[in-house]
């Protein structure tokens, strides 16, 4: 489900006659045996449940997981952009220059990238967010279709026409983008 390293490994009491009044808690392995559980329930077990542990930090480990994949898109996003805006701000440094050899700044790309921090951070945070919710949204949708592949019609009838409005959303995106260098 998440990471191991997010925490130990819980183990629990599991039972398959009856009724255990120690059924879902915590227990031990090693010490299991020679607890007062296995005479008080016979055929009980001490099972692995699952890594971490039952505080409020372990119970939203995964909401935190996933806000953690949405800053790292972010930041990448962030970083592609960034780097694109300065290479475009160094190339029409260039491309702009009246005399080419003297109008050219000494440090191009330094001084596009420190015109890129003052006047295009904001614009490119903003783009970089929308690009990093698309692509969670896309990697939710991949995560749901891998585990309903083949649960019912209905789910596969509902990831093929999400997959589809993806798909014409990013030949959109493309094809403005396309236009746009034009």
């Amino acid at each position: 489900r998440f990471l191991s390293t997010s925490g130990e490994a819980i183990y629990k009491v599991v039972t398959n006659r009856g009724h255990c009044i120690y059924a879902n808690r915590t227990c031990d392995p090693e010490i299991f045996n020679t607890s007062n559980v296995t005479k008080l329930c016979p055929g009980a077990q001490c099972a692995f449940a699952f890594y971490g542990g039952e505080s409020l930090y372990h119970k939203y480990i995964f909401i935190l997981q996933i806000c953690n994949l949405f800053v790292f898109l972010w930041l990448v996003n962030f970083a592609i952009a960034l780097g694109q805006c300065t290479l475009a701000g160094a190339f029409a440094s260039y491309y702009w220059a009246f005399r080419k050899p003297a109008d050219i700044p000494s440090f191009p790309l330094l001084a596009a990238f420190g015109r890129s921090l003052r006047y295009h951070t904001g614009s490119l945070a903003f783009g970089s967010l929308i690009l990093a919710i698309i692509q969670l949204i896309r990697i939710i949708l991949e995560y749901l279709d891998n585990k309903l592949k083949g649960e019912s019609p209905i789910n596969s009838a509902l990831m093929l026409v999400t997959e589809y409005t993806l798909a014409i959303r990013q030949g959109f995106r493309r094809n403005i983008l396309a236009n746009l260098s034009h």
